[in-house]
C-alpha cells in the first residue's frame, strides 16, 4: 500500500527490505506511513471515535443548558407579568382609596386650603393679642418667664436713639 505522499502525488511507492520508509520519503527527509498504514488507520479510527463521543457529550450538555435557559426565561417572563399586574392593582387600589378619602373628608384643593389657612391666621391677629388663658396657659403666675415680650427696646437695638449700635 503506498504512503500518503506517494498516493497523493500518484507516485510509485517502494520500500526497501531493511527500511521502514519509501525511497521518495527518504529523499524528502520526511516520515513515511506506507508500512504502518493499517495501524495508522486504526489509530485515526480510535481518535475519530473519541472525538465523536466528546461531540455527543458537548451536544447533550448544550441541550441541557438550552432547556435551563428556556426555563429561566419563562420564569423571568412570569415574574415580570406578575409584578406588573400587582403594581397595576396597587395603583388602582391607591387611586380608589384616595378618591374615597377625598369624598369622605370633603377635601378641598391645596390652593383653597392654603387660602383658608392664611385667612384664619389673619383673623387670629398678631401673637401679642392672643388670650393664652383660653388655651390653659396661666400668664400671671410666673414673672420670671413672661408670655409676652417686654415693650422696652433691647440694649443692642441700633434703631433706638442713643443706642451704641453695632
Amino acid at each position: 500500500m503506498p504512503c500518503s505522499w506517494c498516493y497523493k502525488h500518484n507516485l510509485s511507492c517502494r520500500t526497501g527490505p531493511d527500511s521502514s520508509r519509501c525511497a521518495v520519503c527518504i529523499k524528502r527527509g520526511r516520515s513515511c506511513d506506507g508500512l504502518a498504514t493499517s495501524s495508522t488507520i486504526t489509530r485515526y479510527s480510535t481518535v475519530v471515535e473519541d472525538l465523536k463521543r466528546q461531540e455527543d457529550q458537548a451536544e447533550a450538555k448544550l441541550s441541557e443548558l438550552q432547556e435551563q435557559l428556556a426555563a429561566a426565561v419563562a420564569r423571568l417572563s412570569r415574574l415580570r407579568k406578575t409584578r406588573k399586574a400587582t403594581e397595576d392593582r396597587m395603583n388602582q387600589l391607591f387611586a380608589r382609596s384616595m378618591a374615597e378619602l377625598d369624598e369622605e373628608d370633603n377635601c378641598l384643593p391645596p390652593e383653597t386650603v392654603q387660602t383658608r389657612i392664611i385667612n384664619d391666621r389673619a383673623e387670629w391677629g398678631p401673637p401679642d393679642e392672643i388670650d393664652w388663658s383660653k388655651y390653659g396657659f396661666d400668664t400671671g403666675s410666673s414673672p420670671e418667664f413672661p408670655v409676652y415680650p417686654p415693650k422696652s427696646p433691647l440694649p443692642c437695638d441700633s434703631s433706638q436713639p442713643g443706642s451704641p449700635g453695632l
